[in-house]
């Protein structure tokens, strides 16, 4: 009986050493891709694309891209090339899909895309209605564009996100002016994922931060439309704080973008938003 009791005692004692040697082994392997961890800074690549798509009375009809594209293949670059991708498509036609990392291959797609709209017979018959002086029927069909410029720049990157912009605009024929629009998205670079609202405990109280800093930007033309001043897509996070960021008609004076930078935005930097920001995004922004 006592042999017995001395077998149970010992089983016992090597259970729980054996216990705890997983515990141990669980804790030093929890959570691996942790934002106390650092990923290394992207190799990028700024690629500039200008083909001529064609020429009506001196104006010129074509494909303008400026594109910073990753040259890596680690999670986070293969979900910025799916987002450039997609972002190169606004229109939704006919998307590209050939292999990510070739971006020549992908810019050259929309180009295609474009000249194939721009030499269009609805195109042909729009123009001939121009030169004969006559206002063209414009149907409000999106890819009716006389041409296409796109602006993708990497914003800001630390040791754990990365932000991208991306804007474009696209005159249309028939039409007085130019449509334009911009996104923007801050990627986890340890896991790929897109980060957005739910980096903030209280998108209520980011939307009044945001109303402030519209109207003292541009007071009375913060809300052009007298419906209220609207919420950006996404935020996008800096290094000192965070950009909203807005596509025509929408916030601002209205009128033709040129450039990214151009596009209305206002900026509200971390020292209000800290309150407001989730232990994750604090993590994350290095705060």
């Amino acid at each position: 009986m006592k042999g017995i009791r001395s077998l149970i005692l010992y089983c016992s004692i090597l259970l729980a050493y054996s216990t705890c040697q997983a515990v141990g082994h669980a804790k030093t392997n929890q959570n691996p891709t942790s934002p106390q961890e650092q990923c290394p800074m992207l190799s990028i690549t700024t690629i500039n694309v200008d083909h001529d798509c064609g020429v009506y009375q001196g104006y010129r009809s074509g494909f303008y891209a400026v594109v910073d594209f990753p040259m890596g293949k680690t999670t986070v670059e293969s979900a910025i090339k799916a987002w450039i991708n997609n972002r190169l498509n606004p229109w939704k036609e006919t998307p590209y899909t050939g292999d990510l990392n070739d971006a020549t291959a992908m810019l050259q797609h929309y180009s295609a895309n474009c000249k194939k709209v721009n030499g269009s017979p609805q195109i042909e018959a729009e123009l001939r209605a121009q030169n004969d002086g006559q206002e063209p029927q414009y149907n409000n069909d999106s890819t009716n564009t006389w041409f296409r410029m796109f602006f993708i720049k990497k914003e800001f990157e630390n040791d754990h996100i990365v932000s991208y912009s991306a804007g474009w605009c696209a005159y249309d024929v028939g039409n007085a002016t130019s449509s334009a629009n911009c996104t923007d998205c801050t990627f986890d670079k340890h896991t790929g994922q897109q980060l957005s609202w739910e980096m903030f405990k209280k998108k209520k109280a980011v939307q009044k931060l945001i109303r402030q800093a519209l109207i003292e930007k541009f007071g009375d033309d913060a809300n052009p439309t007298g419906e209220g001043v609207p919420m950006p897509q996404a935020p996008l996070f800096l290094k000192d704080g965070v950009r909203f960021d807005y596509g025509n008609y929408t916030v601002g004076e209205a009128h033709y973008y040129e450039t990214h930078e151009e596009f209305p935005s206002c900026f509200i930097p971390y020292k209000k938003l800290l309150p407001l920001l989730t232990l994750k995004a604090s993590k994350l922004l290095k705060l």
